[in-house]
């Protein structure tokens, strides 16, 4: 097995899992290919049927036969809480961050970088095998207006705006004028929402 195939079929897996219902009766197969294929995973019933019969080998998961069709889930008061993305999940984010990285001050930028550096290693380590991957290159915003390019700015000086901001803190600038050769110093009141 190739490190692409097996790659894929972790990922997969992985997605199979979180689908669980964490109690009966559970889903059937063909529901987990139905939402396996929404997520990019192109493949056929009997091969969802087969990882699940391997995962209930690992996992505490379990079929319920007492009616047909037999559904899947999570034994009672098993299930797992993964902290992985979903590919449509992973797929949201990528989507989203192209839109607020320039919006969101670096405090809050910077917690959530982390989610958005697993979405794109997610959809990178993906995107040869799986379709839906390549999704965020097919998507653009358009502003209705001619774009404003944000200025150049010295990021510790922008992170302490930021930070006076979050604080809600006066902020002192100086203001030079771009039509006349002085210097303004003004007090600043960041903006309240509420």
């Amino acid at each position: 097995m190739s490190a692409s195939s097996s790659q894929t079929t972790i990922a997969r897996h992985w997605e199979l899992l979180k689908l669980l219902p964490s109690h009966g009766p559970g889903l059937e197969s063909k529901v987990f290919t139905q939402k396996l294929a929404d997520s990019g995973f192109q493949i056929s019933k009997r091969t969802v049927e087969r990882d699940l019969q391997e995962l209930s080998a690992i996992f505490p998961i379990q079929c319920n036969d007492k009616s047909i069709p037999y559904g899947w889930h999570w034994l009672a008061g098993a299930g797992l809480h993964f902290s992985a993305l979903t590919v449509t999940e992973a797929l949201s984010l990528a989507l989203v961050e192209s839109q607020v990285r320039q919006l969101l001050p670096a405090p809050l930028l910077s917690s959530i970088a982390p989610l958005f550096a697993q979405a794109n290693q997610k959809l990178n380590a993906l995107k040869q095998s799986v379709a839906n991957t390549k999704s965020p290159d097919k998507f653009v915003s358009v502003t209705p207006t001619m774009p404003l390019q944000p200025p150049a700015l010295d990021e510790q000086i922008l992170r302490q705006l930021q930070q006076a901001l979050l604080d809600e803190k006066q902020l002192d600038v100086r203001y030079h004028s771009l039509h006349k050769n002085s210097i303004k110093c003004y007090r600043l009141n960041p903006a309240c929402f509420g």
